[in-house]
Parts: structure tokens; sequence; C-alpha cells
């Protein structure tokens, strides 16, 4: 348990680590070059790195001036972090405080009631919820507004398609064990916030930016829309997908489902929930890239090249390098997304995450046709 307790104090540090630097979209102040004065958290002046090419000396941090002395230098104007805020006014901020609410609020009527009838509803329900607030805001940037009624979309499809099914099974059979105890329930209620954060990660750094894109406007819709016909088609193979099972199982109680999509794929909804995902991201990767016009996170200023030509072409070729991975910034971390979701859906297909293949191994085992769907069909990429 101390173990446990550990790892989710790890998980929050990494998550408030990656939203506020993401968030903060002036995260560095511009330099600003102020004569006879020391670098102070409050003055906010630029630190300035000073090095005499060639000449092995280590590098120095002061704040203020150069003297005479040094003029035969590069001078490296470093950009300040400013302090971090969470400015819960921050669209980031509103939708996590929404993830955070909601699911405090399922772990209590789980831990008051012991039902699983709003697992899926407050769980699934709260990526809808999260949207709110940017859909009832004006002015908001287009890539904003199509990926807040995608995932709006989404999330209300699935949370009243999952709770219909809670409605006909009642309790959950896989997680009748976890949800006993209320560190059990406080785990299934952590691991779905966890969910929340990471599978939204596109749009939610896509709205900490409502200005233009960071690679060209034309390249901008290009992308908008490709990215909506990517999340069309996931959003309509997990519907038809969840669709073909309910009418099976209808139809064929007691066996396993392997019609239709299911026939080609163990999990074509976990198929199709990868790929509405990535379409949401691409829909929000031009404007997860900062403009070349962006505060950089470096600033070289040549105080003099004689001699020192190939040291200063080399610090601007780094500091160039910087600038532009600190421009991805967002880019990067919204990649964590579909890395997340894969792991999680190859975890929950392999059944080492829930024992969802326990259960299905002890009432299908015993059939051969299900023995050779589970040889033949790949559990979640179709073979063509």
């Amino acid at each position: 348990m101390n173990g446990l307790v550990h790892c989710h104090r790890c998980i929050i540090r990494v998550l408030l680590g990656l939203l506020v630097l993401t968030s903060n979209t002036s995260a560095f102040a511009k330099p600003q070059r102020a004569p006879n004065r020391r670098m102070s958290l409050r003055t906010r002046e630029p630190i300035s790195i000073t090095r005499k090419i060639g000449d092995g000396m280590i590098p120095k941090i002061r704040g203020g001036a150069q003297s005479s002395a040094e003029s035969s230098t590069t001078k490296l104007l470093l950009s300040p972090m400013m302090i971090p805020i969470l400015d819960f006014s921050n669209p980031l901020w509103k939708a996590n405080g929404i993830y955070v609410a909601t699911n405090a609020v399922g772990f209590l009527i789980s831990i008051t009631t012991g039902s699983h009838l709003h697992l899926d509803l407050v769980g699934t329900g709260a990526f809808a919820l999260a949207t709110i607030p940017t859909l009832l805001q004006d002015n908001v940037a287009i890539h904003a507004q199509w990926s807040s009624w995608a995932v709006a979309l989404w999330g209300t499809k699935l949370a009243s398609i999952l709770f219909f099914r809670a409605t006909q099974i009642g309790h959950d059979k896989r997680l009748e064990e976890l949800l006993l105890t209320s560190a059990g329930a406080f785990q299934f209620w952590f691991v779905t916030l966890v969910w929340n954060v990471l599978s939204s990660m596109p749009y939610l750094l896509g709205l900490c930016n409502n200005g233009v894109s960071g690679i060209g406007g034309a390249v901008g819709g290009v992308m908008l829309k490709a990215g909506g016909a990517f999340y069309a088609l996931g959003l309509g193979i997990e519907t038809i997908a969840d669709v073909q099972k309910y009418l099976f199982k209808r139809a064929n109680p007691g066996k396993f489902c392997n019609v239709g999509l299911w026939s080609i794929s163990q999990h074509p909804n976990y198929l199709g929930n990868l790929m509405l995902w990535f379409g949401i991201l691409i829909m929000n990767a031009p404007w997860l890239i900062e403009s070349a016009t962006a505060t950089p996170l470096f600033t070289v200023v040549p105080l003099a090249v004689d001699g020192n030509r190939i040291g200063g072409l080399l610090i601007g070729a780094l500091q160039s390098s910087a600038n532009w991975l600190w421009r991805c910034r967002r880019l990067v971390v919204a990649l964590v997304s579909p890395w997340f979701l894969w792991n999680l859906f190859s975890s929950q297909a392999s059944g080492t995450m829930t024992n969802s293949v326990k259960l299905a191994n002890s009432k299908y085992g015993n059939d051969p046709i299900y023995k050779d769907y589970i040889e033949n069909v790949p559990p979640i990429f179709p073979k063509f």
C-alpha cells in the first residue's frame, strides 16, 4: 500500500509539472538589459552567462552590465522562468478542476453506496463536462471549438452507452474485488483521473493557445480537417463495435461476440478510441507549436567576434536548436496521450491490468471456436 501511495504521489508531481510547464503561455519573460542591477526574483532580469571563447574559463553567472575588460566575449541571455502560478482562469486548469471534482464525486458515491452504476457515467462523462467552459466562451479559436465539440460528443455518447449497459448488468465483475474497500475505490478513481488527464492532453494543451497556428494558417486548416476525418472514423468504429456487440449479446446470450468488426479484432472499440484521440491530436498539433515570434528560451548577443567567430556560431546553433525544441514542447507532451492509451488498452487486452481475460477464459475456454478466435484474431489492430 505504501508503494502504491508513493507511486500516486510521483504521478501527481509529474502531471503538475507538465501542466504548469506547458500551460504558461508566457512561461519565459522577454530578456531586458538593465545595467548596474543584479538579478532577483522580483525584477526578473535576464541571467548573463559570460565566457571568453577558447580560454577555458569556467562560465560566470552574473547580473547587470559587462565591464569593458570583458568586451571580447559572447553573451548568452537566458530568459528566467517566471514562478508558476495556478491561474484558474486558464481553460486548461478549468478543465482539470472539473476532472478532479467529478472524480471526487464518483469516489464519494462509491464509498457511501457501493454502487457500480455510476462508474462509467461519471468517469467518462467527465470528458464532456470538462468542455463546457470552452463551449460557453466567446471568441474561441477554431481548433479549440472543433476539439471541444469532438470531446463532448464522444464523452456524451460513450458515457450514455456504458451507463445503459451498467443498468443491464448491475455490478461489474471485473471491479467487484477492487471496489470492496475505500482504498480500492480511491485507487479506481485516481486511475480514472489519470486517464481523464493523459488521454485528453492534446485537447487540454490546445486550449492554451487561442492565437495563430505555429506552423501557418493554411497548414493548420489542413491538419484540422485531417484530424477531424480521423476522429470521425475512430468514433464510427468505436460506436459500430459497441452496437454490434450489444445486438449480438442480446440475440445470443452466453456466447462471445465474433461478428462484424469483432471478427477482425478482439477489441475494435479500443481501436476506435485510439483513432479518435489521435485525430484530436492532429486537430490541435499546429497550435501546439509556438510561432517563430514567440519569446525564445535563449538569446545570444555577440559582443565581439574577433577571433571568436567559431565559438559564437556554435553557441548560436545550440541556441537555435534549444529554442526550436522549446517551441514544440506542448506537442511533445501531447504525445503522452497516444502512448498512454496504447499501453492502457494493451494491458487490458492482455489481462495484465484487469481480470477480464481470466473471466473470458473461464466462461468460454472450453469452446474450440473461442480458442481459435484468440489464437488467430489480433487483440487490437486488424491484419490486412
